[in-house]
């Protein structure tokens, strides 16, 4: 599981560095597209000039003037077929007298000039007009871009913060003339920016599929923690059943081979013996059906009204009796003097018995288990606290699941098969009382009930 989550983020991770690529690209090649033709704009706006043609006195051409786009970088005469000398001032091409010299011939002379050809190349821009026009072509693209403009010579190398993110040098004219170029700023961010869409989605995709693994191991863990109880149960069960079998076939095997029939008395004492195994087989059975049908349709609460004292004094004074092998006495405090209760007897003396029984077997031998029962205005707070081996933190919210025991491995020196503080607290809630523990390891455990006395 952790290999595949593991996998995925790789996938992930290869997937969005993908996509950042491309976004990259697709800056990269507009923004060259744009500075490109930004360039071209500017060069085609400077080609169109004023250009002047001055003559000496003593040549019969008049003061001509031509405004119209020429392009090229060389200037000749269709009608004269030789290179002029040029003196390039601003956006006017005048031509010397000096050029014209080779020119003040008989036949030329008296030829009007009858066209001229003229090719200009700059070779430089203005770099804040570049940059304006620039800006202005990339707002209309991708909105605000910070940026600046780069000019260097030939041969020059520029050093940039950023050369990532840069366009291509531009070269306006002949080999020697100067070049331009973009840099960027910030384009990481802008870059992330255009693949947000993508990286949330990874986020998501990445986040539920996490979620789906987490549930999926809960559920497993659950599954399995599920089958060691049962496993457990089934053992306890199984031990819990052996002892009072055991004894049945002991006492039928003596009435069978040892003329236990013909003395009535020793046969009246087995068959006691016989009825209480029974009874205690019967009891078992009864408790594991009725934690299901208490789980599916709840527990009835009688509204009867009954002394509560009474009911854990006779509870205390059953237990007194059948723990004697184990050395354990239970001892009784009552603050208060009016313990009325509404609801079910039964039920709530089956209450006190688990919480008896359940302290008892956890804990230590020759140490006693304290009730405390506390007369309240409108509540009446039972305590049985003992002085065993504890619960660990880690499994105090469990303990009221059906069938949950604290694992101590395949061992069954504590009798029990889970049941008894499920069905407490199931005891509890139809009442519409309250039920905590406090349990520190090697310390011991006490159990608060507070049931509210009109039910």
């Amino acid at each position: 599981m952790s290999c595949s989550i593991l996998l995925l983020l790789v996938l992930q991770f290869y997937w969005i560095k993908s996509e950042y690529k491309s976004a990259e690209n697709a800056f990269r090649r507009e923004t060259n597209l744009v500075f490109r033709n930004t360039v071209a704009t500017l060069m085609d706006s400077l080609y169109m000039s004023r250009i002047d043609l001055l003559e000496s006195d003593s040549l019969r051409y008049k003061h001509r003037r031509f405004r119209r786009s020429h392009f090229g970088d060389s200037i000749a005469f269709s009608a004269i077929g030789k290179a002029l000398q040029l003196d390039l001032s601003g956006s006017k091409l005048i031509v010397t007298r000096d050029s014209l010299a080779k020119l003040d011939t008989a036949g030329d002379a008296e030829r009007p000039l009858k066209s001229i050809m003229i090719r200009i190349n700059p070779d430089s821009l203005d770099v804040q007009s570049l940059k304006n026009q620039y800006d202005k072509n990339l707002k209309a693209l991708d909105g605000k871009i910070v940026f600046r403009v780069l000019e260097r010579e030939p041969g020059e190398v520029i050093r940039t913060d950023s050369p990532a993110f840069m366009t291509e040098f531009i070269r306006i004219g002949p080999p020697n003339a100067r070049q331009y170029a973009a840099s960027f700023e910030g384009v990481q961010l802008l870059l992330f920016k255009e693949i947000l869409p993508q990286i949330l989605f990874s986020i998501l995709l990445t986040i539920m599929i996490g979620i789906a693994f987490l549930v999926m191991y809960k559920n497993l863990m659950t599954q399995q923690r599920l089958s060691m109880q049962k496993d457990e149960f089934i053992n306890n069960v199984s031990h819990e059943l052996k002892t009072p079998i055991a004894t049945v076939n002991v006492a039928l095997e003596a009435f069978r081979n040892f003329n236990v029939l013909d003395n009535p008395k020793v046969t009246h004492e087995y068959l006691d013996i016989v009825k209480t195994e029974l009874d205690r087989l019967s009891l078992m059975t009864e408790r594991i059906l009725n934690t299901s049908v208490y789980e599916n349709i709840g527990i009835e609460v009688d509204n009867e009204v009954f002394d509560f004292k009474d009911t854990v004094n006779q509870s205390v004074k059953g237990m007194n009796l059948s723990s004697q092998d184990k050395l354990a006495t239970v001892e009784t405090v009552f603050h208060g003097s009016d313990f009325k209760l509404k609801g079910s007897k039964m039920h709530l003396t089956n209450l006190v018995y688990n919480l008896l029984d359940n302290a008892i077997n956890h804990g230590r031998s020759q140490t006693p288990v304290r009730v405390t029962l506390t007369e309240e205005s409108r509540h009446l707070v039972l305590e049985v606290k003992d002085f065993g081996m504890g619960i660990p933190r880690e499994y105090k919210h469990k303990i009221f699941e059906k069938f949950f025991r604290v694992p101590h491995g395949d061992v069954h020196n504590v009798k029990g098969y889970g049941l008894g503080l499920s069905y407490v607290k199931q005891v509890v809630k139809a009442h519409q009382g309250t039920i905590e523990v406090e349990s520190e390891p090697g310390k011991g455990s006490a159990f608060t009930i507070k049931l509210p006395k009109n039910g």
